[in-house]
């Protein structure tokens, strides 16, 4: 039998469940990507946190139902109820403390399945986000068996692109392979501190994802 990080996803169950306590429509997970490739040294951490904060986490209100979660070797969840100030401190202490398990495999594609099992009871538009430079590694799920679950349990899978590279193309093809949405987390291919892309692709997706659902009511 495989196990896909059993303790890391019995918190993202209990945690859904908690957010199915909110009115709207539509059900959004949002998965970080904070392995070492993606460049999130003590230096970098601050400018993504705050590129969450003000793309994501204080432009939700109590009728959006969003859940977060980041990977590298393991899947974590950062709570998203509560205040933006709380939440942000929780997912700094998912990224920051003990750090080793961020410096291991990226485990992309068992995130998205991990995101695909969360929405699998949920209202529909159902959507999983990916952050990620598409650089995949010590996944116990594959982009096949990933792609069979999102046409099962009618997900849609949506990439914010974050940086260009083999593994960036991948990821944008496969995700439009899908049927589903790519957005772009940097402006360009010039460097940008302060993840000023990364908070305007956010921003659009969650406007895109509250238009999905109001197409539906």
């Amino acid at each position: 039998m495989r196990s896909l990080s059993v303790l890391p996803l019995l918190l993202l169950t209990v945690h859904w469940e908690a957010l199915a306590q909110r009115s709207g429509s539509g059900s959004l997970v949002v998965m970080f990507d904070v392995s070492a490739s993606m460049g999130l040294g003590d230096r970098e951490t601050e400018p993504f946190l705050g590129a969450v904060r003000d793309g994501l986490l204080t432009r939700l209100t109590p009728q959006d139902r969003v859940a977060i979660g980041v990977f590298a070797s393991e899947i974590r969840l950062a709570s998203s109820s509560g205040a933006a100030t709380r939440q942000l401190d929780e997912l700094r202490q998912i990224v920051s403390k003990d750090a080793d398990w961020r410096y291991g495999p990226s485990r992309l594609w068992d995130a998205v399945e991990a995101g695909v099992a969360m929405l699998e009871t949920e209202p529909r538009p159902r959507v999983v986000v990916v952050v990620s430079d598409g650089e995949a590694s010590g996944n116990e799920s594959g982009s096949a068996h990933v792609a069979e679950k999102l046409r099962i349990r009618d997900v849609s899978l949506w990439v914010v692109s974050f940086r260009p590279g083999l593994g960036d193309s991948r990821l944008r093809a496969f995700a439009i392979g899908m049927q589903g949405r790519v957005f772009a987390g940097y402006m360009s291919r010039q460097p940008d501190p302060q993840r000023t892309g990364l908070a305007a692709a956010l921003a659009e997706v969650l406007d895109a994802f509250r238009r999905a659902g109001r197409s539906r009511s």
